[in-house]
């Protein structure tokens, strides 16, 4: 699945709520090489920002793609996109959505119930957040400071997403990578093997690594810095484990769990060129293993099994907001159509689509503070 790459997305990936500065204010910040993520009303959310916003922030971006002709030196921009929720939750693996027979259509409505719930709060921390970065472009460094989405919201069988004009034209001009349609697949309890499964695929797909030959590999020691496994310093303190137990295995568990997954098709460790051997793994001390290669192979997509969708029209739908005298944009949640027709009414190809109705109703959160007419220039 086809994905705008940039420097403020990848940089998202390794952040984790538990590593953030909180605020006696309510909001928070984290930071990963150069992007700070800050969280308004944390604290009111009752959401961690964990793996299923990272997957729905980037099935977000993979319609933002579909939909824009990511890379072109043109400044017409469509933030708004919209995700079929059945194809969504049948992408994150929530098959129960799907009723077996007549009897079973109760169950299938609790359980699209729920994701459905799980969407919600997702949508409304992503409502809450903003970027800060500086990137370098063409040998100028530009700073650039924006919320991610002016509105979000579930109506009709469809996620509604519009990112703020700022972050969509920065994400206009980027590079376009590969996102493995398996990740989203990848159990949210396990996200240890997601973040390194979205490390390899990013790192895997992307050209200029092609080119030099570092395209398959990473360093032990810089995989376990996308995980929340301790440091071996904590281990060692702590005496209540060794590190093989505590560290390499949990890794190479999370690496199994993404060949089974479909992510990768294999891995292997390796000390430079010489895969290890059984005996040596148990000599090895922690610094050698951490120096030591993961090798790995990515599985290219398969065609996706589409669920067949209709776009509702403007006159079937209502858009309901929080009182005039609210500050924050409340995430919409209105009964979704059952019927379900046809794809291709959507879509016409990979980077057009038929231009939706805009909601003319405007978001009432207020990011003044973030409203700088940036440039955003291509990369080379």
């Amino acid at each position: 699945m086809r994905v705008t790459y940039s420097k403020a997305t990848v940089g998202i990936v390794k952040m984790q709520s538990r590593d953030a500065n909180f605020s006696p204010y309510g909001h928070i910040v984290m930071e990963n090489h150069g992007v700070s993520l800050r969280i308004e009303d944390f604290s009111d959310i009752g959401k961690a920002f964990g793996i299923t916003t990272h997957k729905l922030l980037c099935a977000g971006l993979i319609w933002f793609t579909k939909k824009n002709n990511i890379g072109d030196d043109g400044d017409n921009v469509q933030a708004e996109i919209f995700i079929p929720l059945k194809e969504y939750a049948l992408l994150c693996g929530h098959n129960g959505i799907i009723a077996k027979d007549e009897n079973d259509r109760d169950r299938a409505k609790e359980s699209l119930k729920t994701v459905r719930k799980q969407i919600s709060k997702d949508l409304k921390l992503l409502l809450h957040s903003s970027l800060e970065w500086t990137e370098s472009t063409r040998g100028k460094k530009e700073h650039y400071e924006c919320p991610i989405l002016l509105n979000g919201r579930i109506r009709n069988g469809y996620i509604y997403m519009t990112f703020s004009p700022e972050f969509a034209k920065y994400l206009k001009h980027r590079r376009i990578t590969e996102y493995p349609r398996a990740l989203f697949s990848v159990d949210n309890r396990k996200p240890n093997a997601y973040r390194i499964g979205q490390a390899c695929a990013f790192k895997y797909y992307n050209t200029n690594n092609k080119k030099d030959g570092n395209f398959n590999k990473f360093k032990v020691q810089t995989l376990l810095a996308y995980t929340n496994l301790p440091t071996v310093q904590t281990v060692r303190k702590e005496k209540s484990g060794s590190w093989r137990t505590r560290i390499k295995e949990p890794l190479e568990k999370a690496l199994n769990e993404l060949v089974a997954k479909g992510v990768i098709s294999k891995w292997e460790c390796k000390r430079k060129v010489n895969p290890l051997l059984e005996e040596e793994n148990h000599k090895l001390t922690f610094e050698e293993w951490s120096d030591s290669l993961i090798y790995f192979t990515c599985i290219d997509d398969v065609e996706p099994q589409t669920v067949e969708v209709t776009v509702p029209s403007e006159s079937s739908t209502k858009v309901t907001e929080k009182p005039s005298n609210s500050e924050t944009t409340e995430v919409q949640e209105e009964n979704s159509s059952e019927s379900i027709q046809s794809t291709e009414q959507i879509q016409k190809s990979r980077f057009n689509s038929k231009k939706t109705t805009k909601n003319k109703k405007k978001s009432k959160k207020n990011y003044s503070s973030y409203r700088k007419k940036l440039e955003f220039p291509l990369l080379e």
